[in-house]
């Protein structure tokens, strides 16, 4: 997703209110939706397509009009909110603060993580895509040259040094479905949850939802 910040052209009603000084306003949406992008519909994949997403934020603290070419996370909306409300951090949030970042204080490199089911993820930078999946399977794409991620450069030589950066910051532990869940609709999620979490106690439940 990209990260921005805005100001309303018709912001009067707040600005002149009481509460102008105290309001955040934080706007975002679902993951996209693809509609034959690479042969494929729906939403369930870890490609930019499927997973582009506007972020918008608006503080007293802020700046307006200023947009932000970087990859961020939606599990940094609760600590960046945390932050404009002067709250304290809460130690079990994965994601971040934005805010360092919206004011340009933050320089590290900026990735976001996105997970397909167990052993599926994808890492974005600002110019790169890696995927990798629970087969071992691999894509790459270089934003710069390919925005809709039509050529893979997984094999190219050129880009194993990015590769292997971004492979770094594959998640470590992948969580195990709960074998009591009752999702059964998306037909990859319903076959790998009956493969990777199902126990003696616990039998798979297979029961497939075909409807759309």
């Amino acid at each position: 997703m990209w990260l921005n910040t805005i100001g309303f052209n018709n912001r009067n009603a707040l600005d002149e209110s009481e509460y102008a000084a105290n309001t955040v306003i934080v706007l975002w949406s679902d993951h996209g939706y693809r509609l034959g992008e690479k042969g494929t519909f729906a939403k369930h994949a870890l490609w930019n397509a499927a997973t582009n997403a506007p972020l918008l934020f608006v503080a007293p603290q802020l700046p307006k009009g200023k947009v932000i070419d970087k990859s961020v996370e939606m599990l940094s909306i609760y600590p960046t909110l945390l932050e404009l409300c002067g709250l304290p951090a809460y130690e079990r949030n994965e994601g971040k603060s934005l805010v360092p970042t919206i004011l340009g204080k933050e320089k590290k490199p900026s990735f976001a993580i996105t997970t397909f089911g167990m052993n599926n993820h994808s890492v974005k930078s600002d110019y790169f895509r890696y995927i990798q999946y629970e087969d071992g399977g691999e894509e790459f794409y270089d934003h710069k040259y390919d925005p809709n991620e039509f050529t893979n450069q997984a094999e190219n030589p050129e880009y194993r040094q990015e590769i292997e950066r971004l492979k770094k910051y594959l998640p470590k532990t992948n969580a195990k479905w709960d074998p009591n869940s009752s999702y059964t609709f998306q037909p990859y999620f319903v076959e790998q949850k009956a493969r990777t979490s199902a126990s003696d106690e616990n039998p798979p439940k297979i029961t497939q939802n075909t409807g759309y």
